[in-house]
């Protein structure tokens, strides 16, 4: 889990999902 951070883009797409996952808890 994170072994592709290496590449920008990996990174932007971590993020991405991360923010969709927070938005879907909406804690």
């Amino acid at each position: 889990m994170g072994r592709e951070t290496c590449t920008p883009r990996a990174r932007q797409r971590e993020r991405k999902i991360r923010a969709k996952e927070r938005s879907r808890m909406r804690r």
